[in-house]
């Protein structure tokens, strides 16, 4: 005698006509009952299936595994309970089998998510078995390996799939905010500089110290040493507004900073205002250098070519001291006269008298011819004397001592 199962019990069902909210009365007439059940189907259960028998609609809970043919679309469908829900899936639709070619159109025409979260379901075999895990877990999964081969990777070489000015960026944890980017097209590095314009390109950003060298570890090394293979200049240079305001480097030999050469000289060329050197803050005066090159001591702007800070003094040596001029062609001037050279008085043939003063008795018995001879004698010398005094306040004036 043989056993027939009940059609409950068997995972190949009968057709259906279609997917449907509401159906024909009709013996034999199948639907799997839709979302929103209404007129003949009110009442009933989404996804049951729900079938005619003459007088009346009885329905079917779908299993795990029930398969049918919808009628309707002309495809398969297999009962799988989700992990929310349970719902009817699809066959593959891309061929008559089960095949790669099925698989890819299922794929190809399902809509695309991104980004995933961690409760979104991937389908995977375990020995033949159909089985679901989520990208929760698949994240999980591949940190714990890739952890395992942080520690022995090799850093000695990191290099671009291809050469481009962005080929390499390290970035903020959004993925958008970088801060180290490399052009190895160009050999160049950039810190908070997407693309870099040189070859160390570093932007500061706002309210920070930009650039810090803790030197505390001890003194008596270089701290910081720019050196070039040939005899030629190198120099730092300060722009604001897309205009070069000063340079800061070492002449050459071979070569020129900016537009001139002084081989083998420390230079400081400030390329607009003036050059200053101060003490505590760029208020304190300390030197300046003008545009005119001008010197100012304890002055921020120098009008002459030496200013000194009002009470300001010059001390000078106690030995062998301290010249000013240095040869007799140099010229100088004091209280605003045209400088000239050394001044030369008015030479002369002094008359130095070896006789005795004679004069006459007091009984005037002399000769009046010896009275004549001592005055003039005296006349001579007075007018010596004041033709030297004369010329001696005339170039007093010329240098500017006297007025």
């Amino acid at each position: 005698m043989k056993r027939i199962l009940p059609e409950e019990n068997m995972s190949w069902q009968r057709p259906i006509l279609s997917i449907s909210n509401d159906g024909t009365a009709a013996k034999g007439n199948r639907y799997i009952v839709g979302a929103a059940p209404s007129g003949e189907f009110s009442g009933l259960i989404p996804d049951s299936i729900a079938w005619y028998d003459g007088t009346q609609w009885l329905t079917d809970t779908p299993l795990e595994g029930w398969a049918l043919f919808d009628l309707n679309q002309q495809i398969y469908l297999t009962y799988q309970q989700g992990p929310s829900e349970m719902d009817w899936i699809e066959w593959p639709t891309g061929g008559g089998t089960v095949d790669a070619a099925a698989i890819q159109a299922i794929i190809d025409a399902a809509t695309a998510k991104n980004p995933l979260i961690d409760s979104d379901v991937f389908p995977l075999t375990d020995t033949g078995t159909l089985k679901k895990t989520l990208w929760s877990s698949i994240k999980s999964t591949l940190k714990t390996y890739f952890d395992t081969l942080y520690h022995t990777f090799n850093f000695s070489i990191i290099k671009p799939a291809a050469d481009s000015t962005t080929a390499i960026k390290v970035t903020k944890a959004n993925g958008t905010t970088e801060i180290l980017s490399f052009d190895t097209t160009n050999k160049r590095i950039g810190i908070n500089a997407p693309i870099p314009t040189s070859q160390f390109h570093f932007k500061m950003l706002g309210g920070i110290t930009g650039f810090t060298l803790d030197a505390s570890a001890g003194g008596g090394y270089t701290l910081f040493d720019m050196v070039h293979s040939s005899a030629s200049y190198i120099f730092m240079r300060f722009t604001t507004a897309g205009v070069v305001r000063a340079y800061y480097g070492v002449e050459g030999s071979g070569g020129a900073m900016a537009t001139n050469s002084i081989a083998n000289s420390l230079v400081i060329t400030g390329k607009s205002g003036a050059i200053h050197i101060c003490y505590g803050n760029d208020a304190t005066p300390g030197l300046t250098i003008t545009s005119s090159n001008n010197f100012g001591f304890g002055v921020l702007a120098a009008s002459e070519k030496i200013e000194i800070v009002n009470a300001g003094n010059i001390k000078v040596g106690t030995t062998t001291g301290t010249k000013i001029g240095t040869a007799t062609t140099q010229k100088l001037g004091f209280w605003n006269t045209v400088p000239v050279v050394q001044q030369v008085t008015v030479a002369y043939t002094p008359d130095i008298e070896s006789v005795a003063y004679t004069g006459i008795d007091n009984a005037q018995a002399g000769t009046p011819y010896a009275q004549l001879t001592d005055l003039n004698a005296l006349r001579t010398a007075y007018e010596n004397l004041r033709a030297s005094y004369d010329d001696l306040l005339s170039k007093l004036k010329i240098t500017g001592i006297i007025a």
